[in-house]
């Protein structure tokens, strides 16, 4: 069988093809097609000149036909592309061209509008820095310039800053230290939030008897042992309780009188800004003043009559140790190495000189001495102006630029001459510890006292060692020196 069909395939008959000579058909139909023949004629019917090879088995044998089957290469699938845009117009193209000019304009114009601000912000950090400035130097110079005016008389002013290393508060309120009686008058009839005292004296009892015989309407009475004890202020919480029980707030404004020449007043005065309280005025004149203008009859200047009054409502006050009022030994005595401060010496010129009697008096090398007599009108019992005490602290080389500290021989006397150096704004504090500590602390070479006096106590055992810088500057007498002005 495969070799008959082996010898088909090699040697197959030739095809005979005829070929109809007829002419051409004018139009060939499908039916002229016949491939049911093996011979092809050429006939208007048949149409057909390859020879059928419906006689090749091979190619119905699958065996032959599946021999060798082609290799067939898979072809690569690629995704079919996007659908192209449409067509832009011109309408659209010019659209897109405007915004991009506005959305995002050119890196030219960006470096002018970037350069532009720069500059701005510059001078405005500049501008922001002159002011600062100039705010500094305006604050700087309130503080330092001392105006003083009083009837209608201009004062000098200082430019100089004071030589004080403590830092100017700017945050107090600024209250007049000294008002006339008409001020206080006004206070009463505005009904201002004013806390009226009347200082008492070293003995309670007369003291009381006088308030409840006469005093200002609205006052009440103070009592002085509770603010000192033998020239020492008292504790800080100890003061505010009492305050506090007077019915005084924190933001209250304080005004004290007393019955006599302004000493009592005086020390209430600076013990009240010493604790904290800034907002105090001492009432010139005091009650005499008062009293002296309710006889005139120029005013309702009342007076009244009573015991003492206790308030049932407790006050809020704060009590605070102001340091910058107040010094100690210690300041006193490194003044004579730094030379820092002015002292003064507030005792009278007897005790100054050591020639009063019934103590050991004299004076701190150095000290000048002012007693407040010089700085007080004894006849109206009232404070000179602000003028003439300027002249009298210059006249004693005091300025307003050097701090001071002064003493006396119980504090009493030196819170007044405080009071006028305050008065002035100079930076003025009280030594508490007075003549009476340093006669008996300090190196005697420190201390002028009168050869007279005897029995003067022996401060070797107190006191420290000499500075050589002090030693080779200071004379150190032999015996007690004798009184001398320096």
């Amino acid at each position: 069988m495969a070799f008959e069909r082996w010898v088909q395939k090699t040697c197959s008959s030739p095809r005979v093809i005829s070929i109809n000579r007829t002419g051409l058909p004018s139009r060939i139909s499908p039916s002229s097609f016949n491939t049911s023949s093996t011979e092809m004629q050429y006939s208007p019917g048949s149409y057909s000149t390859v020879q059928d090879d419906r006689f090749h088995p091979e190619y119905e044998d699958p065996e032959n036909f599946y021999e060798k089957p082609p290799d067939v290469v898979e072809k690569k699938k690629f995704p079919s592309p996007p659908p192209l845009p449409p067509p832009l117009t011109q309408t659209t193209l010019q659209k897109l061209v405007e915004h991009q000019i506005l959305k995002k304009p050119s890196k030219s114009r960006e470096s002018r509008c970037g350069c532009k601000f720069n500059i701005f912000l510059i001078a405005l950090i500049f501008l922001a820095g002159i002011l600062a400035f100039a705010a500094f130097l305006f604050f700087w110079q309130r503080k330092t310039i001392e105006v003083s005016s009083s009837s209608n008389t201009v004062e000098t002013v200082s430019l100089n800053p004071p030589l004080s290393n403590k830092k100017p508060n700017l945050t107090k309120k600024i209250t007049e230290p000294l008002i006339p009686a008409n001020t206080l008058l006004t206070y009463l009839i505005t009904k201002r939030k004013i806390c009226l005292f009347e200082v008492s004296t070293l003995h309670p009892e007369e003291s009381r008897i006088d308030f409840e015989t006469e005093h200002i309407e609205a006052a009440n009475l103070l009592f002085f042992n509770n603010l000192s004890h033998a020239g020492v202020p008292v504790h800080p919480l100890q003061f505010q309780r009492y305050i506090r029980n007077l019915g005084v707030d924190g933001d209250c404004h304080i005004i004290v009188y007393d019955k006599g020449e302004q000493i009592w007043a005086s020390y209430a005065f600076w013990i009240f800004k010493l604790f904290g309280h800034e907002r105090i005025s001492l009432l010139n004149g005091g009650f005499p003043e008062w009293k002296r203008l309710q006889q005139t009859e120029m005013g309702p200047y009342t007076i009244s009559m009573g015991p003492v009054h206790f308030s049932d409502y407790v006050g809020d006050f704060q009590s605070r140790w102001t340091s910058e009022y107040i010094s100690a030994f210690d300041d006193v005595l490194a003044n004579f190495d730094t030379k820092k401060y002015d002292i003064v010496d507030a005792q009278s010129p007897e005790e100054y000189d050591g020639t009063a009697q019934g103590a050991i008096f004299g004076h701190i090398r150095g000290a000048i001495n002012i007693p407040p007599e010089d700085i007080l009108d004894i006849a109206n019992n009232t404070w000179l102006d602000k003028s003439q005490t300027a002249k009298i602290f210059s006249d004693h080389g005091l300025e307003v630029t050097k701090p001071v500290i002064v003493y006396c021989g119980t504090s009493l006397h030196a819170s007044m001459v405080w009071f006028g150096l305050h008065r002035l704004q100079f930076d003025v504090t009280v030594y508490f510890g007075s003549w009476p500590e340093w006669v008996i602390r300090a190196p005697d070479y420190l201390k002028v006292v009168p050869e007279s006096s005897q029995s003067l106590p022996d401060s070797k055992e107190n006191l420290r060692q000499v500075p050589d810088s002090i030693a080779k500057s200071a004379t150190v007498p032999k015996a007690l020196s004798p009184p001398t002005q320096e």
